[in-house]
């Protein structure tokens, strides 16, 4: 199964990933995630997860004070989508226990155009249980245990599984335990990120996130993204961020990109992010070898404050694991999680290349709302090229309608009409159906702490769409 490697350390502010939109109709405009990982021993790393995911959503974020015996706090995301028809906001959070596992989401949907057709599904035979005098719905299928239930206008479910290989299977986590952690859930908390240092000097914090995965035979590529927060008093000038690779990454390089950044000031509170990679030749490697390089890249960051030349080594917590995927593996994993056979385009655009590191599927199955989806990710450079795939099994949701002040391109996508958009910014949307699936191929690149656009056309995109068949 392919994992992103999450490198916990001091952090205050979120790697905002532009994504394209996820529901029925939607245009990509502002969709961020964070995935921060860390320990139940460790609180500190755990706060810092949450605060990074609720910096991502607008509602209060909820805490379970329960898990049952054995598991421990994995990761926390927090993730936007706002388009032409759907607004979700959604956090999330993992827990396992060895090879089980259980998934808290937590949902809200506003609807800005059209209203999402729900699929014909036969009468609800979910159970109904008891949570904190509200109603939910407990279900078992294929061996996968899903929990959901309301709080106002927040839409929360728990899913239970246990990993084999690239399949899931029933866990050992009883319906009672569930239900445990789910009225568990009752706080208002909100956590904040953390305040800047007293200090008035300079002081950075960095997330950093890397994951290594094959492109081809004999071939590994090490990614990364990294976001740097000035968290001190003083202003930065001239800033400049360098990753440092590991030496044995070094003397296997074939080609890199964006090994630096600089910016010219970051106050207080600012951020700016950098991404890149390295393919490095694996000829005669194992998961093992490329494992002892740990970590394979380090950040150092240098500035100018009151006239003088400072730097800092951002520090780096060991990594336990480093799981080498290929494109076919974790396109695999992402299938294992939908019910839906994932599409994939026959034509790329030149100079794009898989992005194993932020490929995915995911399975949201609320009282009110089910959906699932999946994300195939390209990269060429600095710029990102995401196709999503979002099937809406159940909508029942009930909130205010309003106009959309977005305008786009009809396009024609093999004889369906498809809707084009593009941003202010330059960052660019394509939006169509496949019978009750709804595709969105999304444009951008992410430059000094902000999202641009991209050279890619708007025929390129269409071209691509049409491939996905």
């Amino acid at each position: 199964m392919r994992k992103s490697i999450l490198i916990g350390v001091s952090i205050v502010t979120v790697l905002g990933i532009l994504l394209a939109a996820v529901a029925l109709g939607f245009a990509d405009t502002t969709t961020k995630f964070n995935a921060f990982t860390g320990t139940e021993g460790n609180r500190q790393v755990t706060e810092k997860a949450i605060a990074e995911a609720q910096a991502n959503v607008s509602f209060t974020i909820l805490e379970p004070n329960y898990l049952p015996s054995g598991y421990k706090f994995e990761s926390a995301r927090g993730t936007k989508f706002v388009g032409v028809s759907n607004d979700i906001d959604m956090a999330s959070f993992s827990y396992k226990n060895g090879d089980e596992q259980f998934e808290l989401k937590e949902i809200i949907v506003v609807k800005t155009k059209d209203k999402t057709q729900s699929s014909n599904l036969p009468k609800d035979t979910r159970e109904i249980v008891d949570i904190n005098g509200i109603e939910g719905h407990f279900s078992e299928e294929n061996g996968i245990k899903f929990l959901g239930w309301k709080i106002g206008n927040l839409s929360l479910s728990i899913t239970s599984w246990k990993n084999e290989g690239q399949t899931q299977a029933t866990s050992s986590l009883g319906k009672e335990e569930m239900i445990k952690v789910a009225e568990s859930i009752k706080g208002t908390q909100k956590y904040a990120t953390p305040t800047p240092a007293s200090s008035q000097d300079v002081k950075f914090y960095a997330d950093i996130n890397l994951a290594v995965g094959s492109t081809g035979e004999n071939l590994q590529k090490i990614y990364w993204k990294i976001n740097l927060t000035n968290t001190g008093g003083k202003t930065a000038e001239n800033v400049s961020a360098n990753v440092i690779l590991h030496p044995e990454v070094v003397s296997r390089l074939t080609g890199s990109s964006s090994n630096s950044a600089t910016w010219d000031n970051l106050q207080p509170g600012l951020r700016a992010g950098l991404s890149g990679t390295a393919t490095i030749n694996a000829t005669g490697l194992d998961k093992q070898d490329i494992s002892s390089w740990n970590p394979p890249a380090r950040v150092k960051v240098t500035w100018t404050e009151d006239g003088t030349k400072k730097e800092q080594a951002i520090p780096v917590e060991k990594i336990d694991e480093i799981t080498i995927a290929t494109a076919e593996t974790a396109i695999a994993d992402a299938q294992a999680k939908v019910s839906f056979k994932i599409l994939k385009p026959s034509y790329m655009p030149e100079g794009y290349s898989f992005n194993i590191a932020q490929t995915s599927g995911t399975k949201f199955h609320g009282v009110s709302l089910e959906l699932e989806q999946a994300i195939l990710s390209y990269t060429k450079g600095n710029e990102s090229l995401n196709l999503k795939e979002l099937l809406v099994i159940k909508d029942d949701t009930d909130v205010s309608e309003s106009e959309s002040k977005t305008p786009y391109k009809l396009v024609n996508i093999n004889g369906t009409r498809g809707r084009f958009l593009e941003e202010v910014s330059g960052t660019k949307s394509l939006n169509w159906k496949i019978g009750n699936l709804s595709l969105t191929i999304s444009s951008y690149a992410y430059k000094e702490s902000s999202f641009t656009g991209t050279s890619l056309s708007m025929e390129e995109m269409v071209k691509m769409a049409g491939s996905v068949k």
